[in-house]
């Protein structure tokens, strides 16, 4: 059963770090035709763990040695064009994506690497017509929305924009990075209020988080309210505390 014990690799490298994940996965590969998650996911974890040169063969020569009707083609050349932008050869990187494209342009992954290029080289237009289509496969995906909120943005449609991270907010399920993102945005336009409501939403879930906790302590502040800010700094030190002794918010 690779998908569960691809699950317990990743498990391990969460828990353990990557070393222990990697070397789970040397035991699953030894002696027998190797299931490629595991090849692939090995080269990845050896990229990772700062073993560019090595990794990177590794999985350019997957990809070169997966026949092409192979269903994991696409998921290979996408884990490539990530190691080939991280090495700063975008040129390569965009490559690969264009080849995934090509096959299946709906791929939603590698719609999302090539949006977040656009978006970067200030080709918002084109980046929104992407995140479109991946839109239409996973419209709960919150990290496609953060982007159709960022080429907003650089497209001047900030009212679009704002919209987007709401999305992206209730999609994440308000998770502290999407929330904050967004109470961020919402400051910059003087919704104090609208922004508190925010951050309110995703303290209840994640009470500790100090980001979150300072940013509010933030809106507090230019709201004239000292003593919600007072009373947020007192917050702010007991989960400092519970940091300081090794807990996580």
């Amino acid at each position: 059963d690779v998908a569960a014990r691809m699950t317990l690799v990743e498990f391990l490298v969460q828990a353990r770090g990557p070393e222990a994940g990697r070397a789970e996965l040397d035991r699953l590969i030894a002696g027998q035709p190797a299931p490629l998650p595991y090849l692939a996911r090995r080269a990845a974890l050896d990229f990772d763990l700062g073993k560019t040169t090595e990794g990177l063969a590794a999985m350019t020569a997957l990809v070169t040695e997966t026949p092409p009707e192979a269903p994991e083609l696409s998921d290979l050349r996408v884990t490539l064009a990530r190691m080939l932008a991280a090495t700063g050869d975008v040129a390569g990187s965009l490559a690969r994506l264009d080849e995934v494209l090509a096959a299946d342009p709906s791929h939603v992954t590698a719609l999302k690497l090539k949006a977040s290029w656009l978006i970067d080289n200030d080709r918002p237009t084109e980046a929104i017509t992407a995140l479109r289509t991946a839109l239409a496969e996973a419209p709960r995906d919150a990290e496609i929305l953060m982007l159709m909120g960022d080429a907003q943005g650089r497209d001047g449609a900030r009212p679009l924009a704002a919209d987007s991270y709401a999305r992206a907010v209730e999609a994440s399920g308000r998770a502290p990075a999407e929330s904050l993102f967004y109470a961020r945005f919402l400051m910059q336009d003087g919704r104090l209020d609208t922004a508190a409501d925010v951050l309110g939403d995703a303290l209840r879930l994640a009470p500790r988080n100090v980001d979150l906790l300072a940013s509010m302590a933030e809106i507090r502040l230019a709201q004239k309210d000292l003593d919600g800010a007072a009373a947020i700094a007192a917050t702010l030190r007991a989960a400092r505390a519970v940091v300081g002794e090794g807990n996580l918010v």
